[in-house]
């Protein structure tokens, strides 16, 4: 069963962590959107994927060792399965569209809001689809 991951931010090829968690770890890669709401953390200066029924523009990765890859990704995304409500980012099914229309079932990380306010005080929305690590 192939196993693949959508990524947003800074796992994406070109910027800052895809080389120590991504790179040589994927069959392949292709540019691909999915349904939510972008946001940019300006303390950690990274993005938030929300629910929502915007655009959000990301790739997705089929992995080639799912299992090993994820172990890591979920530790540089605070995602415990164990103590989900702990977790800053939630690891979650989603669908994903491909340039040519398919969908594909992906894990993606969505950002856990435990505080509302706090969020938004700390965050800020992205119009434009896609976050650029230079934001």
């Amino acid at each position: 069963m192939k196993k693949h991951l959508f990524v947003y931010g800074t796992l994406m090829k070109g910027y800052r962590n895809h080389d120590a968690y991504i790179k040589g770890k994927y069959l392949s890669r292709k540019k691909a959107r999915v349904k939510g709401r972008l946001y940019h953390l300006k303390k950690c200066g990274c993005p938030a994927l929300l629910n929502g029924n915007g655009t959000v523009i990301g790739e997705l990765y089929e992995l080639s060792d799912f299992k090993e890859t994820i172990i890591k990704t979920d530790l540089l995304e605070n995602y415990d399965s164990q103590n989900v409500y702990a977790s800053q980012y939630i690891r979650t099914e989603i669908p994903v569209r491909l340039d040519n229309g398919q969908v594909i079932k992906a894990d993606a990380y969505l950002y856990h809001i435990t505080n509302l306010e706090e969020f938004m005080e700390r965050a800020y929305l992205i119009e434009d689809e896609l976050w650029k690590e230079s934001i």
